[in-house]
């Protein structure tokens, strides 16, 4: 049985039953032109499964119906995208945004907040934390004093977290708001930088390496501010908190402690709003767990990590509620950033391939396969969030798809990026190959409409 697993147009989706559609299994990526006889026809083995890159190809079929692949080298509008033409789909609207790295950044309604170390933004001064509207660069104020790690949007108003001990001129300690017009201390703020912030359940949640937030006993490293107030979760946590995410009621937190409350957490944990609790065995010893995302009622956790429960990973994982599993064969570095988009999980961070094929420190994840966004990006990422159907990744590098992108980019996800088993339709195209053939392919195609 063949299962060729495409994305398409949407407009040939609708040509296509219900029935095709599966999940494959994760197997080796190999490029579809080591496969191909000279007219294009695909010449497949046997006795074996393999997997197809088919960058740089575009399916079309001959008057008797059968596949043949062309090149799209030198084509307008090709049907499938090849590493340089992926790389279209990195915006060049970012030469010269920022003069260094971002740490922390978010999004409301089209509107870039982004943190870090940078002193200017499209030419203007500001100090550590800047706007973007999606044509202009604009200040906040004059900033903060120092480094900022992380950065929120809640209803009106913008949190940032870090090293500053200033924002605007107003004391702060390591956290800030920012109304749109003027900057706020949050009580007395922490008492060490703060490296997560966010919104949820009509309050703020931080974490970082501080032990007390507003003087309050039992904040260590994590702590609620619920606009008044700051308050303790339990007892906190035994060590740096890195990233924090809501999912419904529950809070979940990931970094290098392994302790909360009373209760034993290796580097990842939930909290219910009034008790601890582990996700199972949670990650290895020395490791440390620094990007967490939901998706329905699974977890997705990232970071530097090798065994999540009983499954050997590489440094990306997910729990389903009750079991850890693996993502393939993961990525070969620090994962920093998750995004989950459309039944996909974007993962940014400091590597150099996922599931074993090219990824420069941005990869996607679509349930089965890893895939590079081009030619990717050119230094590490630190911040990765979603801006409608774009994603936003902020960091140390000075381009992505090799056009300048200074410490911020931003990649438009295909709209027509939907996931279709197509084996029937080669079942009947295919002629000399036997049913025991599987081929699986991932093949990026663009609407030529």
């Amino acid at each position: 049985m063949f299962r060729w697993h495409t994305v398409i147009s949407l407009s040939c989706i609708l040509c296509i039953p219900c029935s095709l559609f599966s999940q494959p299994e994760t197997i080796t990526v190999v490029p579809l032109s080591v496969q191909l006889n000279p007219d294009g026809s695909p010449n497949l083995p046997t006795d074996h499964s393999l997997a197809l890159d088919p960058s740089g190809y575009r399916l079309e079929f001959d008057e008797q119906g059968r596949p043949l692949f062309k090149s799209t080298a030198g084509l307008p509008g090709s049907g499938i995208v090849n590493t340089t033409a992926a790389d279209d789909n990195w915006d060049a609207g970012f030469s010269g945004s920022l003069n260094h790295i971002v740490y922390g950044l978010d999004i409301s309604s089209g509107q870039i907040y982004c943190g870090g170390y940078f002193t200017l933004a499209g030419g203007l001064s500001a100090n550590r934390v800047a706007k973007w509207d999606g044509s202009d660069w604009s200040n906040l104020g004059n900033g903060a004093n120092s480094t900022v790690l992380a950065a929120a949007v809640d209803g009106g108003s913008l949190y940032i977290g870090g090293f500053m001990s200033q924002a605007g001129g107003t004391a702060v300690n390591h956290i800030a708001r920012w109304d749109g017009a003027t900057w706020h201390a949050l009580g007395n703020g922490t008492n060490d930088a703060v490296f997560a912030i966010t919104p949820h359940d009509g309050a703020i949640y931080v974490g970082g390496k501080f032990t007390q937030a507003g003087g309050v006993a039992g904040t260590y490293y994590i702590a609620k501010w619920d606009g008044t107030n700051w308050s303790a979760l339990g007892s906190g946590t035994d060590d740096w908190v890195y990233a924090i995410t809501g999912n419904g009621s529950d809070l979940y937190i990931g970094g290098y402690f392994t302790q909360c409350g009373a209760v034993s957490a290796s580097h990842v944990a939930k909290w219910s709003g009034s008790t601890w609790s582990a996700l199972g065995s949670g990650t290895n010893a020395n490791s440390v767990v620094r990007a967490i995302a939901c998706a329905g009622s699974g977890l997705y956790i990232g970071g530097a990590i090798q065994t999540a429960g009983a499954a050997t990973v590489a440094n990306v994982a997910r729990w389903d509620g009750s079991l850890w599993s693996a993502l393939g064969s993961g990525v070969n570095g620090t994962v920093r950033g998750l995004v989950f988009y459309n039944g996909s999980l974007y993962a940014a961070g400091s590597f150099s391939q996922a599931g074993g094929v090219p990824a420069a420190n941005i990869a996607r994840w679509n349930g089965n396969i890893w895939s590079a966004l081009g030619s990717g990006i050119s230094g590490s990422v630190y911040a990765l969030g979603l801006s409608g159907s774009d994603l936003v990744a902020g960091g140390d590098f000075t381009s992505a798809g090799g056009k300048d992108s200074d410490y911020i980019a931003m990649w438009h996800i295909p709209a027509d990026q939907v996931l279709v088993d197509l084996k029937l339709l080669l079942q009947g195209a295919m002629q000399g190959v036997q049913m025991s053939t599987t081929l699986n392919g991932f093949l990026p195609l663009q609407s030529p409409y």
